[in-house]
């Protein structure tokens, strides 16, 4: 079932869920996390860019199929990754410790949230931080490592490249940064023939299907997927509809 995300205060959100919606550049996925009576949404924005905002009014989510000391266990972690008991009265605020990238270990972050994968082009979007949290947690969620290039993968990766080159012009930078920087733009696009995309909509269609114990492979997730296009225009008729409904997918 997918829920339509309704802000700060939303009753479906037990604990967490993982949510998608559109914005101008596209599908984008994140979490959502309950901290008492405020629901989060944390998202991994772009390079050095990690987000926990109060969650959206537009979109959907999927609750997070786990058992109730494993979901305890999920919130535990994301509250640390993402400093909420220290800096609960900034949001929004971004943390910078995540590049932006394709490539990782499967287990880039130690149990305390900090990233801990230093080699040269490593990093995460904002569907593969999803999937390494599951991964750091040791919940058997989506088998990466089978994923296969689509169609329009080639293009998105193009856009993300372009885009961190873009962001070697920002004048503000420091010498250290631009130069590890334009370290990971080179390994990126010298490597970008091994790249498996993991979509938005991947996560969000494994949740929807995910048992909490084992893993879903490609073959499954991407029939979800494959349906992206209808599945958006109907979201997106919803949620400009007065009382957006939960609607099975």
């Amino acid at each position: 079932m997918l829920y339509p995300i309704r802000g700060q205060s939303d009753d479906y959100v037990p604990l967490g869920g993982i949510a998608i919606h559109v914005n101008s550049k596209g599908q984008h996925a994140g979490f959502l996390l309950r901290v008492d009576s405020v629901v989060l949404y944390l998202h991994m924005a772009w390079h050095y860019d990690f987000r926990v905002e109060i969650a959206p009014r537009s979109g959907y989510f999927a609750n997070v199929k786990l058992n109730r000391p494993n979901l305890l266990l999920l919130s535990s972690w994301l509250k640390k990754k993402a400093k909420i008991d220290k800096l609960f009265n900034q949001i929004p605020y971004k943390l910078e410790d995540i590049p932006y990238s394709f490539f990782c270990d499967r287990t880039p972050f130690d149990m305390g949230g900090n990233w801990a994968d230093s080699k040269t082009g490593a990093g995460l979007t904002c569907a593969t931080f999803i999937v390494a949290t599951f991964d750091t947690l040791k919940f058997n969620f989506i088998n990466k490592s089978a994923w296969r290039e689509r169609e329009g993968d080639a293009v998105f990766i193009s856009m993300v490249v372009s885009g961190l080159r873009e962001s070697l012009q920002d004048p503000t930078l420091t010498p250290q940064f631009r130069a590890d920087l334009q370290r990971h733009v080179e390994y990126i696009e010298t490597n970008m023939d091994r790249i498996s995309r993991v979509r938005p909509l991947d996560v969000v269609g494994a949740a929807l299907r995910w048992d909490g114990a084992n893993f879903l492979d490609f073959n499954l997730v991407s029939v979800w997927s494959s349906c992206s296009d209808q599945i958006l225009k109907t979201v997106n008729l919803l949620a400009q509809t007065k009382r957006p409904q939960p609607f099975s997918a």
